[in-house]
């Protein structure tokens, strides 16, 4: 099973499809650009918990091995439809100093604390195509086994740092984003 994926600094080393480009390159908040493409907006948390991190989460995260890190899960849907499937960690010893609001998100979303709170710094995105065999797209069929037809996912993951603390935010996005438009259109 493959537990990394080929991160990139740019767009164009993922070949997104023309109607996912401009989700994946948005620069302000996904949880803002979401809710201007549909009528209802929310988000559901799947699971917050101390996992070990990720292979692929280990540099961006500047550790040296794999650690223990607070989870957060959610789908960010529209008009009911999940479109995003969102993947957050932290250091677990950095969650009560750094990131106060983590562990009372509940259902609220994450982006709009990010967006808001001037003592966060946003990183550079990266982009990668994750494979069906990817721990994330594994977790993302076992939330949404509908899901399990399609062979690989457009994501887009940026670091977060407050104070000393450092997030990671990955977001996987679904096919079915790409039919916002024509949905509020028709």
């Amino acid at each position: 099973m493959l537990s990394h994926a080929n991160w990139h600094p740019h767009i164009n080393a993922v070949n997104p499809p023309t109607t996912l480009r401009e989700w994946l390159a948005h620069k302000g908040s996904l949880t803002t650009f979401l809710q201007e493409h549909c009528q209802n907006f929310h988000v559901r948390c799947i699971n917050q918990h101390l996992e070990t991190s990720l292979k692929d989460e280990i540099r961006p995260m500047g550790l040296s091995r794999p650690c223990k890190t607070l989870v957060r899960e959610v789908l960010l849907c529209c008009d009911d439809q999940p479109v995003v499937f969102a993947h957050t960690i932290i250091m677990a010893r950095a969650c009560a100093l750094n990131w106060p609001m983590f562990k009372k998100l509940g259902n609220s979303s994450l982006g709009m604390h990010l967006f808001t709170d001037a003592k966060i710094v946003k990183g550079k995105a990266q982009y990668a195509r994750l494979k069906h065999t990817h721990l994330l797209a594994k977790r993302l069929f076992s939330i949404l086994p509908e899901q399990r037809k399609t062979l690989t996912f457009c994501a887009r993951r940026c670091l977060y740092q407050r104070n000393r603390g450092a997030m990671l935010v990955t977001e996987i996005f679904l096919p079915e984003i790409m039919h916002l438009r024509t949905r509020l259109t028709a």
